[in-house]
């Protein structure tokens, strides 16, 4: 690495993997500026076939898969503690738009369970007494019809930590008899299926836009957008069915763009975080720290969580 070789004095980005090798060096300083913009999530397929279209748009299903994930696992296993559970689009970082008023999701599987059985599914034998889904199928979740739940989980092949998430994450559905198959797939592939075809049935992404203003994620939350994979428009098809929480946030993110306050902007996106928090059209995931690396004996050096991140007041660094 060019910074540890001295070749440069600065590093912008850093994986979580790297930093505890270049923390360990008295001449280098690593930086975490906690949260950046990123935001991972799960998706559903609100359209798929069969009977998981009557699983995904099922709002006590999603919440269940929200409270089986542990994303303090997460944090701990895939950035080795550099990330930050997340509850709505906006990070915490993103001081000027976060709400702290979103609904949050405990790691809590009996919680999971009971929200599954309110909805009417319920565990093969073996299950019941909290213990996971087993090879043979024992504990397997099954909704009403005794359908047992399973779908492929598709991850993009090309990034590790996402592999390494959708992992974890199956392994936490399976506790309670959720069988996801986590399936690293080529990216473009990916890409194909889910905002293109409607081809998929859950999908582990994120999205890393470098504007903190949160019209820059229209396209995800508006349902006309080309990101709003969850329940998309696709071409030459008839529109899908909106719920009535996807049409307020339709008008919301329509009306903010068109306001001069601040206080009035803030107020309809905190409502837009509220309303994805509470109907889960997609399952929050963690957000990845902004880290950083300089010489030790570089002052001022305080990186940013947007773009550049290391640069944005070069002129105040001293030695």
């Amino acid at each position: 690495m060019r910074l540890r070789a001295g070749e440069v004095d600065v590093l912008p980005r850093l994986r979580a993997d790297d930093v505890a090798a270049l923390a360990a060096r008295s001449e280098l300083r690593v930086t975490d500026a906690g949260p950046g913009l990123e935001y991972n999530f799960l998706a559903f397929n609100w359209n798929a076939a069969g009977a998981q279209r009557a699983w995904f748009r099922n709002m006590q299903f999603r919440r269940a898969v929200a409270h089986a994930v542990d994303r303090d696992a997460i944090v701990k296993l895939v950035y080795q503690g550099k990330a930050s559970p997340i509850w709505s689009q906006v990070t915490p970082s993103n001081r000027v738009w976060h709400s702290d008023k979103a609904a949050q999701y405990a790691y809590d599987p009996a919680r999971a369970t009971a929200l599954l059985q309110q909805a009417g599914f319920k565990r093969d034998a073996g299950g019941e007494s909290g213990g996971g889904l087993r090879l043979d199928g024992a504990g397997a979740l099954r909704d009403p019809e005794g359908r047992a739940v399973e779908f492929t989980l598709m991850v993009s092949s090309s990034n590790a930590a996402r592999r390494k998430m959708a992992t974890l994450v199956e392994e936490d559905l399976a506790k309670i008899g959720i069988r996801a198959h986590a399936t690293p797939t080529e990216f473009a592939s990916m890409v194909d299926a889910v905002l293109h075809g409607g081809r998929y049935e859950a999908v582990l992404w994120g999205i890393a836009g470098g504007d903190p203003d949160p019209s820059s994620d229209a396209n995800v939350w508006m349902a006309s957008g080309n990101l709003h994979m969850w329940n998309l428009r696709l071409k030459d098809q008839p529109a899908p069915s909106l719920e009535p929480w996807e049409a307020e946030i339709d008008r919301l993110m329509q009306t903010q763009m068109t306001l001069v306050s601040f206080k009035a902007r803030k107020a309809a996106i905190d409502r837009v975080q509220d309303l994805v928090s509470t109907n889960l059209p997609v399952v929050f995931l963690v957000s990845p720290h902004v880290l950083a690396a300089s010489r030790a004996g570089i002052g001022g050096f305080a990186p940013a969580i947007v773009e550049p991140v290391a640069l944005w007041n070069c002129e105040r660094w001293y030695r």
